[in-house]
């Protein structure tokens, strides 16, 4: 596949798709079973730059849209993980399919047999003068 003018390997793509949705699953189990441990594990980053944030709780709406947001992802990954096996098997199809069609054989017209070809009366390149009526 061609993108911005360079060849780009589809394999590759793929399966970072794949390891991004797996990571999505299991973001999304750990914010749905232990939200307050996922929260942490998810501001370890930040925390880092400031002094007694073990003391720090969160409230008890951020746990719960924690929560939401895990099952979502959950969702997302199962469907993206789904979705790449489905395109695997449909392109391991395509290929079998493929191998199968290939004692093919093809028959071409040659088209200088056409005797109806109106086209030896060709000129050549036609020219237009255009007038500016000013």
């Amino acid at each position: 596949m061609r993108y911005l003018g360079y060849e780009v390997p589809l394999m590759g793509i793929k399966s970072l798709l794949r390891v991004g949705y797996v990571v999505m699953v299991v973001q999304g189990l750990l914010s749905v079973l232990v939200p307050k441990k996922a929260i942490k594990l998810g501001t370890v980053g930040w925390r880092a730059g400031f002094e007694n944030v073990d003391d720090l709780e969160p409230r008890d709406w951020y746990v719960e849209v924690t929560e939401v947001l895990g099952v979502g992802m959950l969702a997302a990954g199962l469907t993206g993980l789904l979705v790449t096996q489905a395109e695997n098997r449909g392109a391991a199809a395509t290929v079998e399919d493929d191998d199968e069609d290939d004692d093919t054989e093809f028959d071409f017209e040659d088209e200088s047999d056409d005797e109806d070809d109106d086209d030896d009366d060709d000129d050549g390149p036609v020219t237009v003068d255009i007038e500016d009526d000013e």
